[in-house]
């Protein structure tokens, strides 16, 4: 970026002011270099711009453990029949305010049956988008895990999401606090697997909420 500088003129504190991020690359203005020998030695201080502890999405960019007042660090288990939730229970409470972040990262690895234990899907499904017609979620993949943001007691807020969409770190921005709901874009679950049987397959999200 702009002209070269001689490497002395930054003795002093210079601040950097520009919106993109840079690297710092030396050399020698000389035409012919392969006479040269030695080296200059350079010791580069730089002082990162100050962040306070209690910034929702810097812990959450910085991966710091979700250990604040009001954060939460939880895993929540999706089977083939019933859905899973953050907060658990038969009617959990509003976990995700306005400013707060979100990052829910999937267990890629984990697995849910369909059609009675013989077909086995991963959390992305089977990457196809679902027909408009028949399926519950038109247009997310076709037995893929699907999220929904839930105000109790006001109802759905937003539209529903691929699970896995949420690996990066998102600022709940409307001013109604929801709950975490999750199912499968199947449209009959009825020969899935199920947290009844012992041992059967689920899908396993790890959901960290960041408090502002």
């Amino acid at each position: 970026m702009d002209s070269p500088v001689q490497a002395t003129a930054f003795q002093q504190c210079t601040r950097w002011d520009r919106s993109l991020p840079v690297r710092l690359l030396f050399g020698v203005n000389d035409p012919k270099l392969d006479d040269n020998g030695g080296m200059w030695k350079f010791r580069v201080p730089i002082y990162k711009a100050s962040v306070s502890a209690t910034n929702a999405m810097d812990r959450c960019s910085r991966r710091a453990p979700a250990s604040s007042p009001g954060d939460r660090d939880e895993l929540v288990s999706v089977w083939g029949k019933e859905a899973g939730s953050l907060p658990s229970g038969p009617n959990p409470g509003n976990v995700l305010a306005q400013g707060n972040v979100v990052r829910i990262i999937p267990d890629l690895r984990s697995t849910i049956t369909i059609d009675y234990w013989n077909n086995w899907v991963y959390p992305n499904g089977n990457l196809l988008a679902a027909p408009p017609s028949g399926w519950p979620y038109p247009e997310l993949f076709q037995f893929s895990a699907v999220l929904r943001f839930n105000n109790n007691p006001g109802g759905w807020v937003g539209p529903p999401a691929q699970a896995t969409a949420f690996g990066g770190c998102m600022t709940w921005t409307d001013s109604r606090p929801v709950r975490l709901l999750s199912g499968v874009n199947d449209p009959d679950v009825s020969d899935n697997s199920s947290s009844q049987y012992p041992g059967a397959p689920s899908w396993k999200f790890r959901v960290l909420v960041y408090k502002s």
